[in-house]
Parts: C-alpha cells; sequence; structure tokens
C-alpha cells in the first residue's frame, strides 16, 4: 500500500500544481471531489475494471459516497472518496453470503480501503477557527471509522487522506495545531494545499 500512498500524494501534489496556474478550476467541494476522483483513475493500478465475488462481474477501485457502517450497524459513514479491492466486492449479496440479501447500498465490500475526506475553502478569510470545527467533525468521523475496522479484528488495512484545499493562503493558528494533532495518527494524512488566490483590499465594481 505504501507506493499506492505516494503515488496519491503525487497525484494531490499535481492536481494543487494545476489549480494555483488556473484559480478558477475548482470552484466548490464537488469540483474538488471531481478533480481528485480524476486524478485517482490515472494511477495505473486504479484504471483498471477486476473480477468481484460475483461471477462475470467486474469493477474499478475508486467510488465517491459510498456509505461505511456506524458503531450501531447503521449505514451513516459516507466518506467523499473510497478506494476498494474489487475481488472484495460484491453487488449481488452480501459479504460473501450468497443468499444473504444486500444492505440499503445494494453493494458490500471489505478488506483493505483508503478513503478520503475533502475540504474547499473558498471565501476571502481563508481557514477560520469555524472552518477548524469543520474540520474536526470530518476528522473524527474518520477516526470513527478505523475504530469500528479495528474493533472488528480486521487484519486489513484501512487508511485516511483528509485533504484540505484554501482558495488563499490565509489559515488561523489553530489550524496549525489541528495539522500537529492529525500528523500523530499513523492512519491519516492531512494533505493542505493552497491556490494562493489574493482578493482586492476594497470593493472594486466593473466599468
Amino acid at each position: 500500500m505504501d507506493i499506492l500512498l505516494r503515488k496519491i500524494d503525487n497525484k494531490i501534489d499535481k492536481l494543487c500544481v494545476r489549480f494555483q496556474e488556473n484559480k478558477g478550476y475548482i470552484l466548490t467541494e464537488s469540483d474538488l471531489k471531481c478533480a481528485i476522483y480524476s486524478e485517482l483513475v490515472k494511477i495505473s493500478i486504479l484504471n483498471k475494471f477486476t473480477q468481484t465475488e460475483d461471477r462475470d462481474i467486474f469493477s474499478n477501485p475508486v467510488h465517491t459516497e459510498l456509505s461505511w457502517y456506524d458503531e450501531n450497524d447503521k449505514l451513516n459513514i459516507i466518506p467523499d472518496i473510497t478506494i476498494l479491492e474489487p475481488k472484495n466486492l460484491s453487488i449481488l449479496h452480501y459479504k460473501g453470503r450468497p443468499g444473504v440479501k444486500l444492505p440499503s447500498k445494494q453493494c458490500s465490500f471489505w478488506g483493505n480501503a483508503i478513503v478520503f475526506e475533502l475540504k474547499f475553502i473558498r471565501n476571502k478569510k481563508g481557514i477560520t477557527p469555524k472552518t477548524i470545527h469543520e474540520l474536526q467533525k470530518d476528522y473524527l468521523k474518520v477516526i470513527r471509522l478505523i475504530e469500528i475496522f479495528s474493533r472488528h479484528g480486521s487484519s486489513n488495512e484501512l487508511f485516511v487522506f483528509l485533504i484540505v484545499f484554501n482558495k488563499t493562503n490565509i489559515v488561523c493558528n489553530e489550524f496549525k495545531d489541528f495539522m500537529k494533532d492529525v500528523d500523530k495518527n499513523r492512519r491519516v494524512r492531512l494533505l493542505y494545499k493552497t491556490g494562493n488566490a489574493k482578493f482586492p483590499s476594497f470593493n472594486q465594481h466593473p466599468n
């Protein structure tokens, strides 16, 4: 998995360069999700359709808005992007148990996975204490997912990318503390990127 993680890092770096050169490229968080998805499927191991657990059914590894089970076995945890192993995916039955009904998401998957939680800050004040509160909620969500994964005693690996794109390069001091806290968790990698956009200091109306 280490090689794949490095390739993902590289793709996010390239996306940041494109964003800095074309500051209107990403306007919304949905734009960011689409842009990252587009970069991920350029990685050779992630752009192939391979056999799922279901006979004659193939899938790619990269998906968006897949639901994961929470502590109460409810499908309430929904990372922005999930990379899974198609061999451990079924769209016909539940977790390797033919005849058992699928959950409401109409697919079942298990095994190694990488999940992405994304945040795009587009306001001219950059990352504020309010933003930190939102980021902490996202971080708590993925920590819950990691803990649930561990409690099930799985020998499989789960890794998380917390990706923050900021239109400007303005950040509050609390963000630096947040980055340090996240850095302590070996299963979570926070990638912070900036478009370096600069807003005018006064209102200027076009002629």
